[in-house]
């Protein structure tokens, strides 16, 4: 082994005895894999018994996994899919690589874990396909009225006339 290539062996090591057991660091990944297991529940407005149960662990287990502070291992990750019905890649969807990612993707990240960001999407998931245009029109035209955000239909059109046109309705 080169120098070098000792240099790269002590460089992995010493990133990777930053994490884990007893050094009080949950690695990224685990808390990574503990956010989607949050996110998913609560988008099955699901608490946290109700799927501790179902996995056969306490609800502080649960909450262990979800916060990073606990590995989730394999074979509970395979019954943590099956009882929030999900594939496996979904924890993982979006893990930043090597390379990291930027703030405006850890902003976005953090905003889409919120309850409120679940509970929205919940919603809007159970409207009807007509209420959901005109209920986009209405965030768009809010989210507007503070100067803030440049709203567009995914068409690219100004969500302006469109909002005019369903108040004439």
């Amino acid at each position: 082994m080169s120098g070098e290539e000792r240099g790269l062996a002590k460089t992995r090591r010493s990133t990777l005895s930053r994490y884990g057991r007893g050094s009080g660091t949950p690695h990224p990944v685990d808390i990574y894999v503990g956010k989607r297991i949050r996110m998913r529940r609560l988008y099955l407005n699901m608490n946290q018994q109700t799927l501790a149960d179902a996995l056969g662990v306490s609800f502080q287990q649960l909450q262990k996994y979800e916060l990073g502070h606990n590995r989730t291992s394999a074979s509970r990750l395979v019954a943590v899919a099956q009882v929030l019905g999900v594939a496996i890649p979904y924890f993982f969807n979006g893990l930043p690589g090597p390379e990291g990612q930027s703030t405006n993707d850890n902003k976005w990240q953090e905003q889409l874990a919120q309850p409120e960001t679940i509970k929205l999407i919940r919603f809007y998931d159970a409207m009807p396909a007509p209420a959901r245009g005109a209920f986009l029109a209405l965030v768009n035209a809010v989210a507007r009225s503070d100067g803030r955000y440049r709203c567009f239909t995914r068409a690219g059109h100004r969500v302006i006339p469109r909002l005019a046109r369903l108040r004439r309705r």
